[in-house]
């Protein structure tokens, strides 16, 4: 009995000496720049009615004193990160990762370049408070006045922001355009919704539930904090484990738990599926907010977006929703300058999507390929003294492989011509005059 009792002690002596090693082991972002600066820190920044907004930074592990760089800003509706978990420290203590630990892919890359980069919980969501009542609400994107005068106020920045996203974030990059700042000199909106009523949630004004709900879902459960629904554990030992792993919301440095709670208390967003549910009519309210998807949407902005004359960088896949079909209306019709590139990439860039090619072909640009072009408009912009920049629109013809540019949409040309469905599967350039009806099984093998 004595032994096992020496045993117990001595291994929860090892434990406690483990726990308090890798709490003693710096994570990659704990560590301190030349400049003196933790590469990563997160912090509030007041709104103009003093909500607070979560934003972290990551800086360039080689940043020196009295250097000043451009930074970049992500708007997010997720997480800007995770915590990390004791388990993750551990880990970290014998040379492994864990979730939260390390910069995401763009920051990773973007530092590596000189830049700063910013991601923003957005009011209503991960440790930010106030309430998200409907995507890309006025208030959300007046925010960014009051997170771009931060930036530009710290020690290291040069005064110049780029804004850059995927997807919600692609969408909130160009609507930062509306605030006028004068530090925002370039945006990045990647595979984004120019129009997220018609083109994402109801296309041809036809619902989307699968989509939309399943969003709806996770999100709710992000802004709740509930790692386990984040993540779809199926049972109480997945459950478990991720949390093990997975901290879930990143507290901001200096606040507590209190405080973290404080946040997701307030997060009483309106469910998104129900809002989308209402949007019967293009004036219909997002719920309980007095304004439509005529008004906050980036094409509804045209007129904001134009007056800020940033240049935009925008890439969209051609089955990837309707991206595409939004960025041609913008290219057609908004003044900005833009450097437009159509290909058949999945949503994010990920995979290759022409249905000519094998399912395992790779995206006709890698993802460091696309990334590194992305960094080259940003250092135009950002960096260097920057040139007028021509409009350009590169398409890739799938099945041709091959590229085209053109600098109006359609191109020269070309004439637009209308085909109607017609008797026995046929196309008519005429409408037809008859009904007619064809049937066609599908071999879902």
């Amino acid at each position: 009995m004595i032994w096992i009792k020496r045993t117990a002690i001595t291994l929860i002596a090892l434990f406690g000496i483990v726990i308090a090693s890798a709490y003693l082991k710096a994570l990659p972002g704990e560590t301190l720049t030349p400049a003196g600066f933790k590469r990563n820190s997160a912090w509030y920044v007041p709104a103009e009615d003093g909500t607070r907004i979560a934003v972290d930074l990551w800086l360039p592990s080689d940043l020196t004193p009295d250097e000043q760089i451009p930074a970049l800003i992500e708007g997010s509706r997720y997480w800007r990160d995770v915590a990390v978990t004791t388990g993750g420290r551990i880990l970290h203590l014998f040379g492994l990762s864990a979730p939260g630990m390390e910069p995401g892919d763009s920051a990773r890359f973007f530092t590596a370049k000189g830049y700063a980069y910013v991601t923003v919980e957005v009011r209503g969501s991960g440790a930010s408070f106030g309430v998200h009542d409907a995507p890309y609400s006025l208030q959300e994107m007046a925010d960014y006045g009051s997170i771009l005068d931060w930036i530009v106020a710290q020690p290291w920045s040069n005064g110049r922001v780029g804004s850059v996203g995927v997807s919600y974030a692609g969408t909130t990059a160009e609507l930062m355009t509306t605030t006028g700042h004068p530090a925002l000199k370039a945006a990045a909106p990647l595979y984004a919704d120019f129009d997220t009523q018609y083109h994402l949630a109801t296309p041809g004004g036809i619902y989307q539930p699968a989509f939309v709900d399943a969003w709806s879902e996770v999100v709710l459960a992000m802004d709740g904090n509930d790692t386990c629904a984040v993540v779809q554990a199926s049972s109480t030992f997945e459950c478990f484990l991720t949390r093990l792993l997975v901290g879930g919301i990143k507290p901001v440095n200096g606040s507590d738990n209190a405080d973290l709670s404080r946040a997701i208390s307030e997060h009483d967003s309106q469910d998104p599926a129900m809002l989308v549910n209402a949007l019967q009519y293009r004036d219909s309210t997002w719920g309980d907010v007095s304004y439509s998807s005529l008004e906050n949407q980036a094409y509804a902005r045209k007129s904001e977006i134009e007056a800020s004359a940033v240049p935009m960088y925008i890439v969209a896949g051609w089955f990837d929703a309707a991206t595409v079909e939004g960025a041609l209306a913008r290219f057609a019709s908004f003044s900005n300058p833009q450097t437009v590139t159509l290909a058949p990439f999945s949503h994010g860039g990920g995979f290759d999507t022409d249905p000519f090619k094998a399912l395992e072909a790779r995206p006709v640009w890698s993802r460091n390929e696309q990334i590194t072009r992305l960094e080259e408009f940003f250092a135009i912009h950002l960096k260097d003294a920057a040139a007028a920049q021509p409009r350009r629109l590169s398409y890739y013809v799938m099945g041709g492989d091959r590229w085209r540019t053109t600098d109006q949409w359609p191109p020269a040309g070309f004439d637009r011509r209308d085909f109607y469905l017609a008797a026995n599967g046929e196309l008519a350039t005429a409408s037809p005059r008859t009904d007619a009806a064809t049937a066609y099984t599908v071999d879902f093998e």
